[in-house]
C-alpha cells in the first residue's frame, strides 16, 4: 500500500476522481479529504509505479481542465 498527498490548491477534486475511474483496474483507490490536501491511498501490482502515474494522470488532467 502506497500513499500520495495531492495539494487542494494544485490538483482539482474533478480530475483526481477521472483519474480514480480511469485506473480502477490496475489497482484500488481510497480518497481521504484532510483539509488542504486529498490523502490517497493505492493498493496494486506495482505501487511504485501506479502512485507516479496515477500523480501525473492526475497533474494532467488538472492542466486540462484549468485551460478549458
Amino acid at each position: 500500500m502506497k500513499t500520495i498527498e495531492l495539494n487542494k490548491d494544485i490538483y482539482r477534486s474533478e480530475a483526481i476522481m477521472s483519474a480514480i475511474s480511469g485506473f480502477s483496474e490496475a489497482g484500488e483507490f481510497k480518497i481521504k479529504d484532510i483539509g488542504k490536501s486529498w490523502i490517497i491511498t493505492i493498493t496494486g501490482e506495482d505501487e511504485d509505479l501506479l502512485r507516479d502515474e496515477f500523480a501525473n494522470y492526475c497533474l494532467g488532467l488538472t492542466i486540462a481542465n484549468k485551460k478549458n
